[in-house]
């Protein structure tokens, strides 16, 4: 009996093995039921147990296991054939969700989504154009054939107030269009720097979406753009907008704000949020201004706290001017590639909108198209810089030429920064070199993100110490080589003599705030006029008590964005000349006190210190600018001075030098003029001050009168100097 039982199990093997055959490859004609009553039929005949029957090796079991396997394969065969063709859509990647920091698909891999931004308002546009110019069948297909997989759009405030229906359907249009193209779309809210004053507004527009896409997957929201907010507000905002949504539909993405332009995403505590489900936090940057450590140490900082971030806005330009700085742009990809970030590229569009300035008119700028030449084919020859390789790193799934050297901020606790080392260095040189010598007493790798493109060593010299900063590629230097907050790159060595600037390039620096403060012994600085400071807004303090620096060549220096120049020389009482300052071009300067304070040796022997061609209109305090300054003769001649409300010491000095003031076309508001203490004290004599006109002669005079002086005061013009003379 257990024999034949054997041979006829034996034969339900065979028979189960075919059936499993027949389910993995779809075949018709059995079902689960019917499978199970024909084996029940087998087994009375048979007279089999019922362990056989419902055993971790019985018919039933086996047959439920042989069902499961099937959907499996159809599911794992679904997921290739998607894969295989749209990969990077939704069709494949469908309803997204949050694993931990990373954005994952429906299948748990994780993804990452790369695409576009459009401007903050529509109406920012040429040619009053609506969404569907720069989005339709056309160009939709053009950027899905890049890789491009999400855009990112949205109504303002004052777009929502107007309640403009015609413009809300062509949004609708738009986004349903990218929907059946199986693009994901971001959709956020244009809000003002408070959100707490929109937050009804906001809360209608989010209603209405989150009903009109009820559960559409390709759908993600962003409740709110660059909010000037603090985190309490930030989430009493955001946990009424989530629940606002959360009522209608419960699984899309939502991305919420966070403080200081989306920079500080280490400041959300997703704890207190009232859904923490597929919540992510925006992030924004520009890189040629923006890409600073700090700003890196926030996204760091943010991901070890566990919260996910996506880069909802990002350019590969500045906030300040124009111009593409690729070397800065890599550095940022590859973060993101680090750390799976998907992101929104700003801006897709033809028109010249620059984040943060007023539309221009110039050829570099933020949009991926050139200014005026949209073609829905988006050729590479319509191309701007930007879009060309935002282009190339979508296209190469983000991969990135790493080509290039980044110098790290100032670190005291560090290479040789720290005191140990920099109070021995004598001298430093920027070279391009790839190795270090073996003779080098120390070494350092200094390089930001990119690892092992810039290092540092030192080699001793008898009792010398040279410091050499060197890479295969151009050093690039950090956008802040110096801060009013903190130490400047090459503040406080005491013991340089040196600085050669070689194979470096400065043109993404911003702030130069005590770059060279205090290197009392520094003599000579060699290649500082080959510096691109076209970025730079800071230049306070830069050379301020560099007591041995006999010439400072800018010749070539563009600083026509920096805003205060305070203290700039202050202190430098062996400099002789500024090669090239005669041709600044200061439209922006606002602060310059004390700027050639202690300069007691410049233009002493002869020459000029010509600034007559600067812009000081908004300028409004020059407190001790000249004090001490030992020029000979100082020419301000075309300043208009309309608005500066402070000249205390403006003059000062102990022991003039002072021969010839010309102050001949000067514009000066004298019933603002709030402080005027010792304007001129102990100006000599025989000095003369040529003025405009009768009036500042009047008011020159009389500050020479306080303290008994008898300098020479002229007004009227070179064709025909008068004196003045108080007694007439």
């Amino acid at each position: 009996h257990f024999r034949k039982s054997k041979e006829k199990m034996k034969g339900m093997d065979l028979i189960m093995k075919k059936l499993k055959e027949e389910l993995k490859y779809g075949k018709k004609g059995i079902t689960l039921i019917s499978l199970v009553v024909t084996i029940i039929v087998l087994i009375i005949l048979a007279s089999v147990t019922i362990n056989v029957l419902f055993g971790e090796n019985g018919l039933i079991t086996m047959a439920q296991k042989a069902k499961n396997e099937y959907e499996e394969a159809a599911k794992n065969e679904e997921q290739v054939l998607a894969g295989m063709f749209g990969k990077n859509f939704a069709d494949y990647n469908g309803q997204l969700r949050v694993a931990g920091t990373d954005l994952v698909n429906q299948y748990g891999e994780k993804f990452q989504l790369k695409g576009f931004s459009m401007p903050s308002s529509i109406s920012t546009y040429s040619n009053n154009v609506n969404f569907s110019y720069y989005l339709n069948n056309e160009s939709i297909d053009s950027l899905k054939q890049w890789g491009t997989n999400i855009i990112r759009l949205g109504l303002t405030i004052n777009e929502l107030k107007l309640n403009n229906e015609e413009l809300k359907e062509d949004l609708y249009n738009t986004i349903d269009l990218l929907i059946e193209k199986d693009m994901y779309i971001l959709i956020v809210f244009w809000n003002s720097e408070d959100i707490t004053e929109n937050i009804s507004l906001a809360k209608l527009y989010f209603e209405e979406l989150a009903n009109r896409y009820k559960d559409i997957p390709n759908i993600i929201y962003e409740i709110a753009n660059e909010p000037a907010n603090e985190w309490d507000e930030i989430k009493d905002y955001s946990n009424t907008l989530i629940s606002t949504i959360r009522n209608i539909t419960q699984n899309n993405i939502i991305i919420i704000p966070n403080r200081d332009a989306d920079t500080n995403p280490n400041i959300v505590v997703l704890e207190e949020l009232s859904d923490q489900k597929n919540i992510m936090v925006s992030f924004h940057m520009y890189v040629a201004n923006g890409l600073r450590e700090e700003r890196i140490t926030n996204i760091e900082t943010a991901i070890q706290s566990n919260i996910p971030i996506f880069v909802t806005e990002w350019g590969t330009n500045s906030t300040v001017k124009d111009g593409f700085s690729e070397e800065f742009t890599n550095a940022f990809v590859e973060i993101m590639n680090k750390y799976n970030l998907s992101w929104c590229n700003y801006h897709l569009g033809d028109y010249n909108f620059r984040v943060g300035y007023e539309t221009g008119l110039k050829d570099n700028y933020l949009g991926i198209v050139k200014h005026h030449e949209w073609n829905n084919s988006l050729d590479d020859n319509i191309l701007t810089e930007s879009g060309k390789y935002i282009k190339s790193v979508i296209q190469s799934n983000s991969n990135v030429n790493n080509n290039y050297a980044i110098m790290i901020e100032r670190d005291d606790s560090i290479a040789f920064w720290q005191d140990d080392y920099r109070n021995l260095i004598t001298s430093i040189e920027f070279k391009k070199e790839k190795d270090i010598p073996e003779n080098a007493l120390i070494y350092w790798d200094i390089s930001f993100i990119n690892t092992g493109k810039v290092y540092a060593y030192i080699l001793q010299e008898n009792e010398e110490y040279k410091l050499y900063i060197i890479s295969d590629y151009t050093i690039n230097f950090p956008i802040t080589c110096g801060s009013v907050y903190s130490i400047g790159l090459f503040q406080d060595f005491s013991n340089l003599k040196e600085i050669i600037f070689n194979n470096v390039k400065t043109s993404n620096v911003i702030d130069c705030y005590k770059m060279f403060y205090n290197c009392s012994n520094l003599e000579k600085i060699v290649g500082l006029e080959n510096f691109d400071t076209s970025s730079v807004q800071w230049m306070g303090d830069m050379f301020l008590n560099c007591t041995n620096l006999t010439s400072i060549n800018t010749t070539g220096w563009d600083v026509s964005r920096v805003s205060t120049m305070i203290n700039m020389f202050a202190g430098c009482e062996s400099l002789t000349n500024i090669a090239g300052i005669e041709n600044w071009n200061t439209d922006n300067l606002q602060n310059m006190n004390f700027m050639f304070q202690q300069t007691y040796s410049l233009y002493a022997d002869n020459g000029e210190l010509d600034l007559r061609n600067w812009n000081v209109e908004n300028v409004e305090s020059m407190q001790l600018t000249f004090a001490w300054c030992g020029a000979k003769n100082i020419n301000i001649s075309n300043w208009n001075m309309s608005n500066v409300k402070n000249i205390f010491r403006m003059f000062r000095t102990t022991d003039s030098n002072l021969e010839n003031l010309y102050m001949n076309n000067v514009t000066l508001n004298i019933d603002i003029i709030e402080n005027y203490e010792e304007l001129f004290p102990h100006i000599k004599d025989t000095a003369n001050i040529y003025v405009a006109n009768e009036e500042i002669a009047k008011f020159i005079k009389a500050r020479l009168e306080e303290y008994s002086l008898t300098a020479n005061v002229y007004y009227g013009s070179e064709s025909n100097w008068i004196e003045f003379n108080s007694e007439n």
